[in-house]
């Protein structure tokens, strides 16, 4: 200003500048100062005219203006709104204060500050020192997080000072500090406070007045908004995170309000029950799943459920939270099933072991009788006892073996090209060996006839048929037996699994021999199914790719 009114003077151009004004109240204002020169006839500066102009009200206003609009677009710029709001303590320093100090209240209701800032670092230091030697004396963060209202205090006099110091060590330092003027507004949203801004006018000696207050209002309110915009995108996010894993995990969740009523039921829910969240959703879960009670209880860690006839053994665990419960089930039906179907084989390879055991025990200890000479003809048949029970003893032995190296995979087949012809006849023939005379063997080839021998208990022929398609190779053996009921005929390739006994009049078998034909079908691309009427008899069907086709597959 100095520098433009000696160029003025020197030139005698219009003089303007605008400068601040301390009054004898002790407020700065700001006012525009114009000088034009007056001359006379001959153009010499003969004396000066200006003028003091009050513009404190409008340079206010567009500071304010230019203050709310960076506040707006720092704001809306990022939804790291902690980070925003230390820019925001930053922009309004010096603008509104000397100090901005920014306090936010966590999700978990604790009061955290985010920034303190103020032009020189060094105080910065100061004021945390304080906070960290001297508590609050109204708790944790500013009393307005408590009470929501606004709190002004246009001079900080040093009586307040004094009433606020707890010690001779805290008043210096508060001293030091030279606060002149202070206001402290919510961040209010909806009601809810979400933090605090403080603003302290100090060595510049400015105070706060009711239009400050608004101001700081207006932009306390704008920050609440972007921490809450900013807490929703986060939890939609989390929330559509959830979901996702909702979606993919193998375990059914079902959360159910405080009403017993069903809310979230998700697609693992869906796939191990069989009811569509659409039929389960907004029921309540007592009437969708009766005896579910002991589980909510904790009396019940593992559920038997009867849904719409199926009946299901889950693994039930639930966790209360503050509107109702979220239940985490796993299905352990199969689980059971296998472990019943482990144990019935242990006591059906118990009964298969038992009896050739039993044969050859008895034919080995009636040779063994000194007292008694045997013909050669009853010593033979004695011998093939042995032999046949023996025979019969390994066939379960490696089955049981097989099946395990299926299930590590430590057992790969090795493909080679045969004569589909001879094979099938030679098997055959080893059909023929041990089949009862009352059944007759027609070749018309597979190697699924053993089967067909044993559940054909009434006798009839079994056919074994070989047929070459376009790209494969099929084989068919169809008896006049037993039959498959049509809900059995999937699960007869799972492991362990056997038939009804009442159905299949007592027939042994481990449960091994259709499993271990579907697993090695399989890893020669090849595939297996039945075609079979209760009481009607079946007809197994196994397909094989040809030599060529497979090949070309291969190279391909």
């Amino acid at each position: 200003a100095l520098k433009a009114r000696k160029r003025t003077l020197a030139s005698g151009e219009e003089f303007e500048v605008e400068y601040r004004f301390r009054s004898v109240t002790g407020e700065y204002r700001w006012h525009l100062g114009r000088a034009v020169a007056m001359r006379d006839d001959d153009g010499t500066i003969d004396h000066w005219v200006g003028t003091a102009t009050d513009i404190h009200d409008q340079k206010r206003s567009a500071e304010v203006l230019r203050l709310l609009l960076d506040a707006s677009s720092l704001l809306g710029s990022t939804l790291n709104y902690r980070e925003t709001l230390r820019s925001l303590a930053r922009l309004a320093v010096p603008s509104m204060a000397d100090w901005c100090a920014i306090e936010i209240v966590e999700e978990d209701g604790t009061v955290s500050e985010v920034e303190v800032a103020h032009s020189d670092p060094n105080k910065v230091a100061l004021a945390r020192e304080l906070r960290d030697r001297y508590a609050p004396f109204h708790g944790p963060g500013p009393p307005v997080i408590e009470s929501g209202e606004p709190q002004l205090v246009p001079d900080i006099t040093d009586e307040m000072l004094v009433i606020m110091a707890q010690d001779e060590l805290h008043l210096e330092l508060l001293r030091d500090l030279r606060f002149r003027s202070h206001l402290c507004v919510p961040m209010l949203v909806r009601g809810r406070v979400l933090g605090a801004i403080t603003l302290v006018q100090a060595e510049s000696e400015r105070t706060y007045g009711v239009a400050d207050l608004a101001l700081a209002q207006d932009l306390a309110g704008r920050a609440a908004v972007a921490i809450e915009n900013a807490r929703l995108h986060r939890q939609a996010q989390e929330q559509a995170q959830a979901a996702r894993v909702l979606e993919s995990i193998g375990d059914g969740v079902v959360l159910v309000d405080d009403d017993g009523v069903v809310r979230l039921w998700n697609p693992a829910a869906q796939a191990i029950t069989g009811l569509r969240d659409a039929d389960v959703v907004g029921r309540r879960l007592a009437d969708v799943a009766p005896g579910w009670r002991e589980a909510a209880e904790g009396r019940a860690s593992t559920l038997p459920l009867d849904l719409d006839g199926r009946e299901l053994r889950l693994s039930v665990s639930g966790v209360r939270f503050a509107d109702g419960t979220v239940y985490a089930f796993r299905d352990l039906t199969d689980e059971r099933r296998l472990e019943a179907m482990r144990q019935d084989l242990v006591a059906t390879v118990s009964h298969e072991l038992r009896t050739p055991l039993a044969a050859i025990f008895g034919a080995a200890v009636t040779l063994q009788r000194p007292d008694v000479e045997f013909e050669d003809d009853l010593k033979a048949r004695l011998l093939q006892i042995v032999v046949d029970e023996s025979n019969r003893l390994a066939d379960i032995v490696n089955d049981l073996l097989l099946a395990s190296q299926l299930d590590s995979g430590t057992l790969q087949p090795a493909i080679e090209a045969t004569d589909a012809g001879s094979l099938a006849q030679s098997v055959l023939d080893a059909a023929r060996a041990h089949a009862p005379a009352e059944i007759e063997l027609e070749l018309e080839a597979d190697n699924l006839l053993e089967n067909a021998v044993k559940y054909s208990p009434s006798g009839g022929s079994i056919q074994m048929r070989l047929e070459a398609r376009a790209d494969a190779l099929r084989f068919a053996v169809r008896d006049p037996g037993l039959g498959i009921p049509a809900g059995e005929q999937r699960r007869i390739f799972e492991k362990f699994y056997r038939l009804d006994p009442d159905m299949t009049q007592g027939i042994g078998g481990t449960g091994l021999g259709l499993y271990i034909c579907n697993e090695l079908v399989r890893r020669v691309d090849g595939r297996i199914w039945v075609e079979s009427r209760e009481g009607e008899g079946s007809t197994f069907f196994v397909e094989l790719p040809l030599a060529r086709r497979r090949e070309a597959v291969h190279a391909a």
